[in-house]
């Protein structure tokens, strides 16, 4: 009897010190959002722009405008559809795989940037918009 228990404990902390082994530390997940592309270029002139992902899971952490971040904590950016409106853009979801992103005309000489933070899970992903100058 004690030969059956020592051959069990010893598995146990066999599988437990293979499972260790073999975690991934924290905060290292594969991509789960896949999205059809990272950084897009626009003209001055009022344009949008369409980028899909290839999960639904996701959601938007943050976003930053010209370096100016806001949170989108208290927002419902894990809905299928929600809109976040500022004066010189908009970020839609819809049907939860596309982010269509409104820009309005650029009047200065300056380029501007609209960076949106995604989250998922322990995954983070991002898409940079830079619209050229006038």
């Amino acid at each position: 009897m004690n030969k059956v228990i020592n051959i069990g404990l010893t598995v146990i902390i066999v599988l437990a010190v293979v499972s260790c082994d073999t975690a991934r530390p924290e905060g290292d997940w594969d991509d789960n959002i896949h999205l059809s592309t990272k950084s897009v270029d626009l003209p001055a002139e009022a344009t949008s722009t369409m980028i899909t992902t290839g999960e639904t899971g996701w959601w938007v952490e943050s976003y930053g405008w010209n370096g100016d971040w806001s949170s989108a904590v208290g927002e419902d950016t894990i809905e299928e559809n929600f809109i976040i409106e500022a004066e010189e853009f908009t970020i839609e979801r819809r049907n939860g795989t596309e982010i269509h992103i409104t820009l309005t005309e650029n009047p200065s000489p300056d380029e501007r940037v609209l960076i949106i933070s995604l989250q998922n899970g322990n995954y983070f992903d991002g898409i940079t918009i830079t619209q050229v100058g006038n």
